[in-house]
């Protein structure tokens, strides 16, 4: 099942629209619904996805009886975004089935589940994605979940070869990474790499390696990986008595962009309800900084991660002047529009919105990226906050959405405690600095409770400390 979805960012208001004109799908008779078994397809997935796909499927279609070596379909969605796309798939003896699509199916998603029972009307499906239950000769049917589930991140770490030397080359990396992780001190990695090794860590195979002997170290306590209470206790003994140290950045996000056009538009919209003003909406807040840096590499996310340190300085004490403006909605035009040139240094301002609450007034303004081949930007609040009918970055004459090639989400302030001084990205050996260092370990009993936490995180495995 797919569906074309709200584009809220259509001229003229919200219309349906197909997330892509059509979607290759992978399918296989699989043993056992499960992770590992899942994994097994993927090479073959990736080799028949990159290859002809032939089949083409188009909505009321038939997918045949799945087998164990696997088929590709190219799904046509309909040219009509009023009609949605149904094919039924014979699994007729076939008790699992394994699924690698070219996007995510939940992409298609409008009010109906991609995967349902056979059998059902479209009234039924509507109705038990939403929740409800069917009694009489429909009971018992409705969206069918997977089982297990994986993704391309998950395929690359794992799986993944070089083309020339047959290397897997992000379990490599990965690995390189878990040793120094693992063997090394707690502050051997940089803030970005320790970040790295956590988010992957549930993606990739790892490696079995314990802690580099340090004779200055006391002795850490016996423990029992398999029983984590003793671990927890002393967790909650810290949380309890110690005052946390304060990571916080002046920043809930941050996005890079590929800027190939010598300007852009930055929108900011009243979007949200206030049915105590004429025009029903406001502004998420009066005001919002926004500093613009230049990515000196690329989009690599190290290196956003790495100008973290400087958007604070820069929000947090240096030097952001008030910018206003007061545009027409919709109308790419707007003389009061301020100019935004990001630098290598990085540029902080503070937005103070229009008020919007008698008719909606939008604010723009031009970023200036001539010569500039990659942005960042870091701001208070997330941009989509203030999205109502337009996305918050887009082209000049606000026909094209301009998407972030990496993020750090939201909020991303949050860091694993690594908050750097300024003095070189990802600098390995520049000071931590905090802004607010906190109070534990002042007693013999908080001490303690510090070694047992220690003592699970290097001694079990990742899994195994709570």
């Amino acid at each position: 099942m797919a569906q074309a979805v709200e584009d809220g960012y259509a001229v003229g208001g919200p219309t349906l629209k197909y997330a892509d004109p059509t979607m290759k799908l992978v399918i296989f008779d699989s043993h056992e619904a499960d992770s590992e078994h899942l994994l097994e397809f993927a090479e073959t997935a990736k080799t028949l996805m990159e290859g002809p796909c032939n089949t083409v499927v188009n909505t009321g279609g038939a997918i045949l009886k799945p087998t164990a070596a696997g088929a590709c379909y190219t799904l046509t969605f309909p040219t009509d975004e009023n009609t949605d796309f149904h094919a039924t798939i014979n699994t007729m003896g076939v008790d699992n089935v394994a699924f690698f699509a070219e996007h995510g199916p939940t992409e298609f998603e409008r009010d109906t589940h991609y995967l349902m029972s056979n059998g059902m009307t479209a009234q039924e499906m509507i109705d038990t994605t939403g929740g409800a239950t069917l009694t009489g000769a429909s009971a018992g049917l409705g969206p069918v979940e997977p089982g297990a589930e994986t993704d391309a991140a998950e395929y690359n770490c794992k799986l993944l070869k070089n083309d020339s030397s047959q290397v897997k080359v992000c379990a490599q990396a990965f690995l390189i990474i878990q040793a120094h992780h693992d063997y090394c001190p707690h502050d051997t990695l940089t803030r970005y790499e320790e970040e790295l090794f956590h988010e992957w860590e549930g993606k990739c195979f790892g490696c079995e390696i314990v802690r580099k002997y340090d004779p200055s170290l006391k002795k850490c306590p016996v423990i029992d990986c398999t029983d984590t209470t003793v671990a927890q206790l002393g967790y909650d003994h810290l949380k309890k008595e110690c005052t946390a140290a304060n990571f916080d950045y002046p920043f809930e996000w941050a996005g890079s962009f590929a800027t190939d056009e010598d300007s852009y538009m930055w929108v900011s919209q009243a979007a949200t309800d206030d049915a105590t003003v004429a025009s029903n909406k406001t502004y998420a807040d009066d005001y919002m900084k926004i500093a613009a840096f230049v990515m000196t590499d690329s989009n690599l996310k190290s290196e956003l991660f790495g100008l973290k340190d400087a958007a604070d300085a820069l929000m947090s004490s240096g030097s952001c002047p008030e910018i206003t403006a007061t545009c027409v909605p919709g109308v790419a035009s707007c003389a009061s529009a301020p100019r935004i040139t990001p630098t290598t240094a990085g540029v902080c301002y503070t937005i103070k919105f229009p008020d919007s609450s008698a008719s909606l007034v939008d604010f723009h303004a031009t970023i200036a990226t001539a010569g500039i081949d990659h942005v960042a930007f870091f701001t208070a609040h997330l941009p989509t906050e203030f999205e109502r009918d337009s996305h918050y970055f887009v082209s000049m004459n606000m026909q094209t959405d301009i998407e972030d090639v990496k993020n750090l989400g939201a909020p991303a302030e949050h860091d694993h405690g690594r908050r750097l001084s300024a003095v070189g990205r990802n600098a390995r050996r520049s000071p931590r600095r905090l802004a607010s260092s906190g109070s534990c370990c002042n007693t013999a009993t908080e001490q303690g409770a510090w070694k047992q936490v220690v003592s699970y995180h290097d001694e079990c495995d990742h899994d195994q400390a709570p």
